[in-house]
């Protein structure tokens, strides 16, 4: 057996040094690995025994994105063009009021961007080439009623997330 990998209790020792001993042994060991990463020069197997390969398979099963989901990265990208543009319109048209992003989630499969517009209004000119392009990269749109004075455009990258 490896002595460098033991911490030797034996001999006359006090109760609060061994704590103490284990805590430095500990601290060297991460610090050593925390290099190892650091540099990029390391083995799998230097940094990981098999029991840990075990612990860390045994946290995938319970995260929900190891079970079977797999994010889309064109549209992850698709989804994000889609913030800085109605972003860019929230900045850049008067007549858009609020604007709505939600996040992508592995729990929904669709990733909405959400434009609220006065109900009497006048797009023109880049805006209106922004709203074109908003348009033609989503999947879906879905025009709502906020109340009297407010429409909702939201713009949907669908299947983000696939099973």
């Amino acid at each position: 057996m490896d002595d460098t990998n033991v911490i030797d209790f034996r001999g006359r020792t006090k109760v609060w040094e061994k704590p103490d001993e284990a805590k430095v042994k500990a601290k060297a060991e991460f610090q050593v690995k925390s290099d190892m990463l650091k540099t990029g020069e390391y083995d799998f197997d230097e940094l990981f025994n098999d029991d840990d390969i075990v612990k860390i398979l045994e946290r995938a099963e319970q995260n929900e994105f190891f079970r079977g989901r797999f994010i889309d990265l064109s549209k992850a990208q698709k989804y994000d063009k889609m913030k800085k543009l109605a972003k860019w319109l929230d900045c850049h048209c008067p007549d858009v009021v609020g604007i709505v992003i939600g996040g992508i989630s592995s729990t929904r499969h669709h990733a909405l961007v959400s434009i609220d517009v006065r109900r009497l209004s006048c797009i023109q000119g880049r805006p209106l080439q922004a709203f074109c392009v908003l348009h033609s990269l989503s999947d879906a749109v879905f025009l709502s009623g906020i109340n009297g004075d407010i429409i909702r455009f939201s713009f949907s990258v669908e299947y983000v997330y696939k099973a």
